[in-house]
């Protein structure tokens, strides 16, 4: 792990003697002077296509059997073509068919969906930023309610920017770090300064998209948004997920407290596998280290998440998404969620990049983050450029 058509191949080749050649056709009826059968002649001479395919797939005629070329009029070739029109049209139907399901079978699930329509950015004065065609970049939040239902009161207690690059088919998470201090507007052109923990509180996801855009000076304006009680009931669905463990971690997840409650059973130093409500608590321990390890361990979870889907059936995934979906909130459209599910069906078999900003050396502390270089490391991440 790093840190950071179908084709229709139709075979036109006679695969016996007795295959029907166009050309070879018009020289023998040249040759023997062999009278065309007018198209208004409907009688006796008429070729029975039946009679004719018996005779193609047998490779040996009866002796003193009469050549089937010369029995078979030039316009019985129209016929064949007429009938690979016929094959050629059907599978296009059948293939037209499964393509209205399987998008039909998509705007179903999709429909199950927060859908919020209304969010998008704040403001649209954040022009001349970082963009590419071939790059597209979502916002994961994670709040802290641990119910059912969002709530407007939330904070961001998680804060990931995903981004898919088709160009070098990759997907990147980047962790930003929940405790600088950044300028969230107001209103208007007026600033003030929180920890970015809080933007979400002050103004939802669209205040947070706003931010996180002029802050690292990036085209990000997709929000998928979950919240503990529907990071518990994915991992559930999954079955657990397996995690490696520390033996600081090991110590740690028996002491640490979630809504009173602590993993009381015996865990090892190494791989463990972990249910929902203890996968959580994994992904919040920072009092043995710190909030840097802690970031780190979310994104750990959330790649054992994608290693685990990968592996899950075609009936477990369905399974999943009547459950699950419901308690997802996004503002990607269904048309973008399309294509990027498709991307996604490519560039997640390969290994996800890491990273957590701010990076090293270019703080002092949380209160003094260099965002330029930051926004200059993250460009290069993402798009594998400089923005000038």
């Amino acid at each position: 792990m790093k840190d950071l058509e179908p084709d229709f191949d139709f075979d036109y080749e006679s695969d016996t003697e007795e295959e029907i050649n166009l050309f070879e056709i018009a020289e023998r009826n040249e040759k023997f002077d062999i009278e065309q059968v007018p198209d208004e002649t409907e009688s006796s001479e008429q070729i029975d296509l039946f009679e004719y395919a018996n005779k193609c797939d047998n490779p040996s005629n009866p002796k003193g059997s009469k050549n089937i070329h010369q029995d078979v009029p030039a316009r019985t070739k129209k016929r064949s073509h007429s009938n690979w029109f016929f094959v050629f049209t059907s599978l296009l139907l059948v293939f037209s068919i499964l393509t209205v399901g399987t998008f039909g079978l998509f705007l179903y699930y999709y429909s199950k969906l927060d859908y919020d329509a209304e969010t998008t950015q704040l403001y649209d004065d954040n022009t001349d930023l970082m963009s590419a065609s071939y790059v597209t970049n979502i916002l994961l939040i994670g709040t802290d309610e641990r119910t059912a239902t969002f709530s407007d009161n939330a904070r961001s207690d998680c804060m990931m920017i995903m981004s898919v690059n088709n160009r070098t088919h990759t997907v990147s998470l980047v962790s930003l770090e929940r405790g600088m201090n950044v300028l969230y507007r107001k209103s208007g052109n007026q600033y003030s300064s929180t920890l970015l923990t809080h933007v979400f509180k002050y103004g939802g996801a669209g205040l947070l998209l706003d931010t996180v855009q002029r802050t690292f000076d990036i085209d990000i304006d997709r929000y998928v948004r979950v919240n503990f009680n529907t990071f518990t009931k994915i991992i559930d669905k999954l079955g657990g997920v397996d995690i490696e463990l520390s033996a600081e971690e090991v110590i740690g997840l028996n002491t640490e407290k979630h809504q009173g409650q602590v993993i009381n059973r015996k865990l090892n130093v190494g791989t463990n596998h972990l249910n929902g409500s203890e996968a959580l608590l994994y992904a919040r321990l920072r009092w043995i280290d710190s909030d840097f390890r802690r970031i780190e361990r979310q994104r750990k979870v959330l790649v054992a998440v994608k290693e685990k889907m990968q592996d899950a059936s075609y009936i477990k995934i369905m399974d999943m998404a009547n459950d699950i979906l419901p308690l997802v909130r996004t503002n990607i459209p269904a048309s973008e969620m399309a294509k990027l599910l498709l991307d996604l069906s490519f560039t997640l078999k390969n290994d996800v990049q890491q990273m957590t900003i701010p990076v090293k050396g270019t703080y002092t502390n949380l209160n003094a983050v260099d965002f330029k270089k930051n926004s200059e490391i993250l460009h290069q991440t993402l798009y594998g450029k400089s923005k000038n």
